[in-house]
């Protein structure tokens, strides 16, 4: 993995390959093989919480070798919403843009600062959410986990 630089407040990536040495896929099978290979990083995408591209994954082969080659590949994976609690009326909650006692319940009974509690639009109305979030996992640990189910 080479380390790239980002800007903004991008998420650092680096560039992932890897390499699987095998006996001697036939020709007729080489094509399903990388397909596979390709589909099995698409999953693995969405299943472990990354946010790259798929357009950035290149799966590729020869008779002795599958690959696979991940630009821009996250070195970590997103943080992953554990739970979202709706909360009282923005109408009720906000007078003049300061929290009311509503909404310092609210967030006191979630485990929240006031100041962490989003505003979402319902078809009710703007409500008070509490999201609880856990932080996601460098890539390394969950790669370390997931390539040897994939590879199989």
């Amino acid at each position: 993995m080479v380390n790239r630089p980002t800007t903004n407040n991008q998420q650092p990536t680096t560039d992932f390959l890897l390499e699987i040495g095998t006996e001697e896929i036939p020709s007729s099978d080489l094509t399903q093989a990388i397909e596979q290979l390709h589909t099995s990083f698409i999953t693995l995408k969405q299943a472990k919480h990354f946010s790259f591209s798929g357009e950035m994954v290149r799966a590729l082969g020869t008779p002795r070798r599958l690959s696979v080659l991940i630009s821009s590949f996250p070195e970590k994976q997103d943080d992953i919403v554990s739970k979202k609690t709706k909360g009282p009326p923005v109408k009720i909650a906000l007078k003049n843009n300061k929290p009311t006692k509503a909404a310092s319940g609210f967030a006191k009974s979630q485990g929240v600062k006031v100041s962490d509690l989003k505003i979402e639009s319902t078809e009710k109305g703007d409500y008070l959410f509490a999201v609880t979030t856990k932080p996601g996992d460098l890539s390394v640990n969950v790669l370390a986990k997931e390539l040897p189910k994939l590879i199989k």
